[in-house]
């Protein structure tokens, strides 16, 4: 890699950003939660902004973490206290980081990374659909929705699962999946061509014996369901209803499960929209956008050491951009490690 001459204070002039001062000092900015959110250690911010380390982990946080520069580095693994272990349940918190505006004045950004090996993959969601949101699930109590069974006077929960987006309706009350019962939304006109819902839970279709599932009901017929994959991680699932346009309709939350073996259905962010939403993201990645879109990417390695990547930004030399730090990854390896963002004549050397 070609040697970059130092700045007065020792800085060389195209490193983008080595943690040595957090980031807030040089404008990078983590995303908030939806409002009325937290996440499950109590805050209100991303992994890339919790309070304890200022979204850079100091060389005596984590004994585990090989191979960075200097003191300190980007570490989106969230713990309750610097040096605990990594059990694995901080792997759940998601979010990402953005740099302010900078010009590429390199071919190559070069960059150490660790963590979980999960690439960003074009078209996948980062957030919700574009659309009239029906139910987000944030009241208590949802307007106009009525319980059955063990589902009745049914109340929302707020305290983080992976994919939630707001609130979320969860059936698993009481003593969990003993818990029988439907909770039906209020009656609405289909006024869109698709309905996007995010679903857990259960994989029980309808028909079978103890179903969990989530139905559109049109003229009083069913006409579309949708089902967890036996997992409390949220994700996309889209109707098409544009032969419905005109007609009434209600969504149903069916519970019929009493038994342990995922017996219960988890709903959120019902959005009727003019397109289907596709699965969310699940990357550990470090993009690099122009005009909102990612023309270079990097993951991890499914390993506490960083190592070095390049992204070749060639022939996109004297644009802007921003770089953005991404981690939408819930489950093993789903945090991301960085270090050392530099702009280069030549790529970094691989190992």
């Amino acid at each position: 890699m070609t040697p970059i001459a130092a700045r007065a204070d020792g800085v060389p002039p195209d490193v983008v950003l080595d943690f040595e001062n957090g980031y807030y000092a040089s404008g990078w900015l983590p995303n908030q939660l939806p409002e009325g959110q937290t996440n499950e250690y109590g805050g209100t911010i991303s992994p890339f902004g919790l309070a304890y380390d200022y979204g850079a982990s100091d060389a005596t946080s984590a004994l585990d973490v090989t191979g960075y520069l200097g003191q300190q580095y980007s570490d989106s693994y969230v713990r309750f206290a610097p040096g605990e272990e990594r059990t694995g349940k901080g792997d759940a918190a998601t979010g990402n980081l953005t740099s302010p505006p900078l010009t590429i004045t390199h071919p190559f950004l070069n960059l150490l990374v660790g963590g979980g090996r999960h690439p960003h993959v074009p078209g996948a969601s980062i957030a919700p659909p574009p659309g009239r949101v029906f139910e987000a699930f944030a009241a208590p109590i949802p307007d106009g929705w009525t319980g059955t069974g063990d589902l009745a006077g049914i109340r929302t929960s707020t305290d983080l699962v992976p994919g939630q987006s707001g609130g979320r309706l969860d059936t698993c009350v009481g003593a969990c999946d003993p818990a029988v019962g439907t909770v039906a939304s209020p009656t609405f006109t289909v006024e869109s061509d698709w309905i996007d819902l995010l679903v857990a839970g259960g994989d029980h279709p309808l028909g079978e014996p103890g179903a969990t599932a989530v139905r559109l009901v049109v003229d009083g017929v069913t006409v579309r369901s949708a089902t967890g994959a036996d997992s409390d991680v949220l994700d996309w699932a889209s109707w098409d209803v544009r032969q419905w346009r005109g007609h009434d309709a209600h969504i149903e939350v069916v519970d019929e499960r009493s038994t342990g073996d995922w017996g219960h259905v988890l709903i959120d962010h019902i959005v009727f929209s003019d397109s289907p939403a596709a699965p969310w993201s699940t990357e550990t990645s470090v993009n690099v956008l122009i005009d909102g879109e990612v023309v270079g990417s990097a993951t991890g390695n499914d390993s506490s050491a960083l190592t070095w990547a390049s992204i070749d930004l060639t022939p996109y030399l004297g644009e802007t951009a921003r770089i953005q730090i991404v981690d939408q990854a819930f489950g093993e390896w789903g945090h991301l490690l960085v270090d050392q963002l530099v702009l280069s004549d030549d790529p970094a050397p691989i190992p």
